[in-house]
């Protein structure tokens, strides 16, 4: 199923456009794959991006003129450019932090800065959540941190003075200990 209005494009479409759009199919995979990773970071699946892709593939057949040139040249902007559009738009959504988040404990009326859903995935105390976010080295406590307050990655790297891979990494390394130490315990 083609969203987003496809039906119509699709609909549009004479047999020779549709032969057209069905040799190029492979174009819309690869670039897809110079996207993924921004893509995958904010959330959008890939198959999300080819799909964006294959609706910008039967636009690009739709009005396609061999006068232009090739199709490859014609088709591979147009593609792109539907790609960065589902990211743009998706960057511009509230961030939903899945990892971290900021609560509030009841007992105490204090907030934390500490992982909700880590806390759902296995019953553990607001004790035991504080103490694994003791044991994390001071500069991950800290790009944990600012990741809580919204800045992206890049705009902790530049804050920190470090690569946004660095924070990348940094984060995920907090992850892994959170599921190693589930491991060991559950």
């Amino acid at each position: 199923m083609i969203g987003g209005g496809g039906e119509g494009i699709v609909k549009r479409m004479n047999d020779a456009q549709r032969e057209l759009a069905a040799k190029n199919i492979g174009l819309v995979y690869h670039i897809a794959r110079r996207y993924r990773y921004r893509a995958e970071r904010l959330g959008i699946e890939f198959d999300d991006l080819v799909a964006a892709g294959l609706l910008a593939l039967c636009r690009a057949a739709l009005f396609y003129q061999s006068e232009v040139g090739r199709f490859v040249r014609f088709a591979a902007p147009t593609i792109a450019r539907e790609m960065k559009r589902l990211i743009l738009q998706t960057r511009k959504r509230p961030l939903q932090r899945s990892i971290l988040l900021e609560f509030e404990d009841e007992n105490e009326g204090e907030k934390h800065v500490e992982s909700r859903d880590l806390w759902r995935e296995a019953d553990w105390s607001v004790v035991e959540v504080r103490e694994f976010m003791a044991s994390l080295m001071p500069r991950d406590r800290e790009i944990v941190g600012w990741t809580v307050a919204g800045y992206s990655q890049a705009e902790i790297g530049r804050r920190l003075g470090v690569t946004q891979p660095s924070v990348y990494r940094a984060l995920r390394r907090v992850r892994e200990q959170w599921i190693a130490l589930q491991t060991v315990i559950g």
